[in-house]
C-alpha cells in the first residue's frame, strides 16, 4: 500500500518574487572575452509574449514571475544571452526543465543539459538558459564559464515533487517522464483527451513517464490531488469519458490493440496506456501500489 505521506499534497509557500535587482546579481559581467552588453531586460508574466512569444505559454503555465536577459558581446563572435527565469516554487523550475530536456547531464544546478551552444539547468526556484547563435570552442566555454558562476551564486537548492517518488523504476526510460500541474501538458508523450479531463491544476501534482523500450513503449500518469474527494470526482469523470468499461473491468483493450488500466488510491490517480498485453498493465500499475 501506498503509505499516507505520499497521499498527502506537498504545499508550497507563497514567495514573494525576488526584486530584478537581486536577479542579477546571479549573472557574471564577464566570460572570457565575452562581457556584458548594454542594460539587462526584464520581463514579467504581462510582457513575457512580447519577448518569446512561442514559448511564452510553457513558462506561464509553470508559474512564472519574471525573467532577467542579459546580453554578451565579444569581437569577432557570436553574442551570448543569459536568461533566469524567477518561478513561483522549485517545482515549476524543476517542471519547465523537465518539458525541456531530453537528457539530464546533471553538470550544473540541480540537473541540466548542453547541446551545442544551447545549455539549460534548473537550481531552487530558477530555471536558467544561456545560448548563442553560432557554436565555437570559444563560445562554448564561456557559455559552461557562465552557467558555473550562476549554479554557485544561486545558494539554495529546491526540492522536487513527492509524486516522483511513486514512479515506478524498473523499465522506467531515464528521463522520461515530464512534471506538470497545468492540463495543457497532460498529452506529453501520450494523447489522453483535449480537455482538462482529470482536473489538473495548480493545486495537483502530476507526472507522466514513459516505460520500456521504444517498440514496445508503455505510458504511466501519476497525479496527486489535494484531497480524496477531489480524486474521486476527477476519476469519475475520467472513467465515464475516457473508459467506462473500468466500471467493472481490471483493463480495457481500445481499437489500435493497446490496453489501458486506470485505479485511484486515496487521493492519487494512476494510468498505464498503450501496453501491448493486459497483463504488462496491470503489473505496472500494481509497482505503484506496491
Amino acid at each position: 500500500m501506498i503509505r499516507y505521506y505520499f497521499l498527502t499534497i506537498i504545499l508550497f509557500m507563497i514567495r514573494v518574487p525576488m526584486n530584478a535587482s537581486d536577479i542579477a546579481a546571479f549573472l557574471p559581467d564577464q566570460s572570457n572575452e565575452w562581457t556584458k552588453a548594454g542594460n539587462d531586460t526584464y520581463y514579467n508574466n504581462e510582457t513575457l509574449y512580447d519577448y518569446i512569444d512561442g514559448a511564452a505559454e510553457l513558462y506561464l503555465s509553470y508559474g512564472f514571475h519574471t525573467v532577467i536577459s542579459r546580453r554578451y558581446t565579444a569581437p569577432g563572435e557570436m553574442d551570448i544571452v543569459a536568461e533566469v527565469f524567477d518561478m513561483k516554487g522549485s517545482r515549476d523550475a524543476f517542471g519547465a526543465f523537465t518539458n525541456m530536456r531530453e537528457k539530464n547531464q546533471h553538470e550544473f544546478g540541480q540537473g541540466s543539459q548542453q547541446i551545442d551552444g544551447s545549455l539549460i539547468f534548473w537550481k531552487d526556484h530558477y530555471f536558467i538558459s544561456v545560448s548563442t547563435n553560432k557554436t565555437t570552442e570559444k563560445s562554448v566555454a564561456a557559455i559552461r564559464k557562465i552557467a558555473d558562476y550562476i549554479d554557485k551564486t544561486i545558494p539554495d537548492q529546491g526540492k522536487t515533487p513527492a509524486v516522483l517518488n511513486l514512479l515506478p523504476d524498473k523499465d522506467l526510460v531515464p528521463e522520461g517522464y515530464c512534471y506538470f500541474h497545468h492540463y495543457i501538458w497532460l498529452n506529453s508523450y501520450y494523447f489522453i483527451a483535449n480537455y482538462n479531463i482529470l482536473d489538473v491544476s495548480e493545486t495537483t501534482d502530476a507526472v507522466i513517464a514513459k516505460y520500456g523500450p521504444a517498440d514496445n513503449r508503455l505510458y504511466m500518469l501519476l497525479i496527486q490531488y489535494p484531497d480524496e474527494s477531489s480524486a474521486k470526482t476527477a476519476y469519475n469523470k475520467f472513467i465515464a469519458d475516457f473508459a467506462p468499461e473500468l466500471k467493472t473491468k481490471d483493463a480495457i483493450k481500445l481499437k489500435e490493440n493497446t490496453w489501458h488500466t486506470a485505479s485511484l488510491q486515496g487521493n492519487i490517480f494512476a494510468a498505464v496506456f498503450n501496453s501491448k498485453t493486459k497483463d504488462a498493465a496491470i503489473s505496472l500499475l500494481n509497482a505503484v501500489k506496491e
